[in-house]
């Protein structure tokens, strides 16, 4: 970072960009590294290591090489000439706090925080390393800057300190007081390593060695440009990283007085490797320097936002690496070999997957909340006290930082455009292909932000997988015959609900559940009974719950029959081990109250636009098509989809406020909640279970439903004996086929007939004359 007040150094840049990429190593690492080996929590911690790995293990230390270079600056910077306390405070906080605002800011949009504009008061007080302050996934690194900012405010004391006769004398009587304090801390507590590494009481130090290195550099600079200097340094501070690790380091060293001067003696360390550093006479390359130095000049964008692209990426992606069961030969050898070295691993998921997306990230916020206030900083060192009190032109200063505010926002503008430009060509020319090519605007379903996914009324289907089958949705966008919303007069309407097994979608619209019961109910009773199916693929039992709330104020069922199997029950927790291709509800139980967790649902304005693209674009329907043909044709694009599912629900809405929900507890609560509302509204319910022998060996589902029914009163009834006695003809590897359809029609209606006796022969069928 270019100073105003000093001759610029790329070497300084490069140590920065040190300092960060060992933090970000650090805080991948761990993480990682434990998903990999599964040793038990933090244990790998304190695995022997040796002299580079170290860096890696305990790449906290580039916190303490950030601090110490922040004292080694300024007071390079202020050694000499008159000292402006004013100024020096305003350029820290234009150059901290733009950046800092808009993260605390987003934290606080992002929704993850209860009550926390309190919080943020904290945070902007420079107190972020206290309880009190706004703490969340996507700042909770961020209290290295409270120390920072704590060292700021004492830096004018600490300067003058050293001006005074016996300056340096002072400084170091200044540390030997914190150390002295923090030994008191330890004898009354017996620990000491929160307040050493976490607060600026114990990183204080870091801050005076530094200071004391750049007052005194000039002195000893010229002895120091042998590279041995240098490897000589490194190998001091390994040792000493290796020594604090066998201590236990920040995981096990809690009660260790090593954390008394710990902080200190790591200061110690890094102020040789920076001093011999910024005087060694080797050089990196001028193009390589360079850019080292482009990455130093970063570094506080990319500290900034490293944290919560670490956390977001290895949840997604670590499950993917575990997961060899995609089918693709030729990816297995590689996962093996990762998963072999995981230390290996870790360090190239942190510098090749989450760094490139934080250095994006980095480039756009430096530019854009950042550069604009650069202009706004004033010089706090000048050659004499008249120089000193020459007046600062404001007027001009803000207004070359409003011109430098639209210089890049005109520029990312241009970039901006032309990205959308280009994105908008290419999508015209796939509409293009997709129209030469003949595709139709044949997808049937859509995005729906109460249900996750709703079919498209009118649109007609065609279905290959297994069987074929054509057909027409109806314009209530059910995979029905049309259905009149009014009721007619003495027909009694039953209700059909589940998922894909009595949908039907693979089989003709005259062969599903519905349509044949319907058949049994007009050969017996004459048209008095209504069957409609609201069968829908993939439907969870709380979205079938939610569909039955649309359907039962359309058409006013007498009757539902709910066909409840493994699936349906599987998929209401968001922890479930299934997945759909769109979003969903999910439910959790609290207080034995159901409650519905909806924040995976797409938004509003999202289903809006896919809506007109499925109107209107053969290429989205044939993105959607194409989505669901690899689902059911390929087993490594359903391999993928599914852990990138499960990984995307632990990412975008990670702040719950319950735990993972059992799903029998939730099973029962959302059955007890659909019959409750069926009774509020006159329906009987029947449920008829559907539930696999090699899922639920025990029948223990079974049994438990059956239960609640009669605490309940509503009615069960198993398919399960019927099917089994059909046979496996019953099933395809989608669903059911035509036979288990006519057996499960037959099945409803034998049960039916069984519990409206008195009902069919007074009502729905004239009796026969007895003699």
């Amino acid at each position: 970072m270019r100073s105003s007040n000093l001759e610029y150094n790329e070497k300084l840049d490069h140590l920065r960009l040190l300092a960060f990429l060992m933090v970000l190593v650090y805080h991948t690492y761990h993480p990682v590294f434990n998903w990999l080996t599964k040793p038990g929590g933090l244990l790998s911690y304190t695995d022997p290591v040796n002299t580079l790995s170290v860096f890696v293990v305990d790449g906290h230390t580039g916190v303490a090489l950030f601090l110490t270079l922040s004292g080694f600056l300024f007071a390079r910077i202020c050694r000499k000439g008159s000292f402006s306390t004013k100024n020096f405070y305003l350029n820290r906080i234009l150059r901290i706090y733009p950046l800092f605002v808009f993260v605390l800011l987003l934290s606080i949009v992002w929704g993850e925080a209860a009550n926390p504009w309190p919080s943020l008061f904290y945070s902007l007080l420079t107190l972020q390393n206290m309880p009190e302050a706004l703490h969340v996934e996507l700042n909770a690194h961020l209290w290295t800057l409270s120390c920072e900012l704590q060292f700021y405010l004492l830096f004018p004391i600490l300067l003058w300190l050293f001006r005074c006769k016996h300056g340096l004398s002072l400084l170091l009587l200044f540390m030997g007081i914190d150390v002295l304090a923090l030994s008191t801390v330890w004898l009354q507590d017996g620990q000491v390593m929160s307040l050493a590494y976490g607060t600026t009481w114990g990183r204080i130090n870091q801050c005076i060695v530094g200071m004391i290195l750049g007052f005194t550099l000039d002195k000893f600079e010229s002895r120091l440009r042998n590279p041995l200097y240098l490897l000589l340094s490194v190998a001091t501070l390994s040792g000493l990283l290796q020594i604090g690790h066998s201590c236990g380091g920040t995981v096990f060293g809690h009660t260790q007085p090593i954390w008394i001067v710990y902080p200190t003696l790591e200061a110690i360390a890094w102020s040789g490797v920076i001093a011999t550093y910024v005087s060694c006479s080797a050089q990196f390359p001028r193009g390589l320097s360079r850019v080292l130095a482009a990455g130093g000049a970063l570094s506080y964008s990319l500290y900034v936002w490293h944290f919560y692209f670490c956390v977001i990426l290895y949840r997604t992606s670590v499950p993917l690496l575990l997961n060899k069961s995609h089918g693709l030969t030729w990816l297995t050898p590689l996962q093996d070999w990762l998963l072999a070295h995981p230390f290996f691993t870790a360090i190239a998921f942190a510098l090749l997957v989450v760094f490139p997306v934080t250095l994006i990230i980095s480039i756009i916020t430096y530019n854009l909340v950042e550069v604009p206030f650069f202009s706004l900083r004033q010089r706090y060192v000048f050659e004499n006290e008249q120089a000193k009190k020459v007046a600062v032109n404001w007027t001009q200063s803000i207004l070359i930082a409003i011109s430098t505010f639209k210089k890049n926002i005109t520029h990312c503008s241009k970039v901006a455009a032309i990205a959308g430009a280009l994105i908008l060509l290419i999508l015209a020319c796939g509409e293009t292909v997709c129209i030469a090519q003949g595709k139709k605007l044949d997808a049937f379903t859509q995005p729906d932000e109460r249900l996750g996914s709703i079919y498209i009324p009118g649109r007609k289907i065609e279905w290959s997988d297994n069987e074929y089958s054509t057909g027409v949705l109806s314009s209530a966008g059910l995979r029905d015959v049309e259905h009149r919303t009014e009721k007619p007069a003495g027909v009694k309407r039953i209700l059909l609900l589940g998922d894909s097994m009595v949908e039907g979608l693979q089989i003709p619209l005259s062969q599903i559940v519905a349509r044949r019961l319907q058949e049994e109910f007009d050969a017996e009773f004459d048209k008095r009974i209504e069957v409609i199916n609201g069968g829908h693929i993939e439907y969870s039992l709380g979205q079938t719950v939610r569909l039955y709330d649309r359907l039962s104020r359309d058409y006013k069922p007498d009757e539902v029959f709910l066909v409840l199997d493994n699936f349906a029950v599987e998929t209401n927790c968001r922890n479930c081990a299934d997945y759909s291709g769109d979003s969903r509800p999910y439910f959790f139980v609290k207080n034995n109250i159901l409650f519905e967790d909806n924040m995976l649902l797409p938004a509003r304005s999202y289903c809006d636009c896919w809506r007109f693209l499925l109107q209107h674009s053969r290429l989205a329907n044939w993105l959607v098509n194409e989505d669901l043909r690899l689902q059911r044709t390929s087993y490594a694009y359903r391999t993928v989809k599914k852990e990138c599912q499960i990984a995307w629900r632990g990412v975008s809405a990670t702040r719950i406020a319950y735990p993972n929900p059992d799903r029998r507890e939730v099973r029962d609560a959302l059955l007890s909640f659909l019959n409750r509302v069926a009774r509020m509204q006159g329906t009987k319910l029947t449920v008829f279970t559907m539930f696999q022998p090699c899922l639920d060996p025990a029948r223990k589902d079974f049994e438990e439903v059956k239960a609640q029914s009669k605490r309940e009163f509503y009615d069960v009834v198993s398919l399960n004996d019927a099917l089994t006695k059909a046979g496996s003809k019953c099933f395809s590897s989608c669903g059911m086929t035509q036979q288990g359809h006519a057996v499960v029609a037959q099945t409803m209606y034998d049960s039916f007939v069984r519990k409206n006796t008195a009902i069919a022969g007074n009502h729905l069928k004239q009796p026969e004359m007895v003699e």
